[in-house]
């Protein structure tokens, strides 16, 4: 709902920046843990 709003918004609120901020971290912690375990279960083989 409030990514709707985002993409139509004319302006940059902060609120927009916060949002892009958090999910960019989330996303880069996410995909790291992924990669650690990628690592290991390809060293096996």
């Amino acid at each position: 709902m409030f990514s709707g709003y985002a993409a139509v918004s004319d302006t940059i609120d902060a609120s927009i920046i916060i949002y892009f901020f958090g999910f960019a971290f989330l996303f880069a912690t996410l995909y790291t843990i992924a990669q650690i375990y990628q690592y290991e279960e390809d060293k096996k083989k």
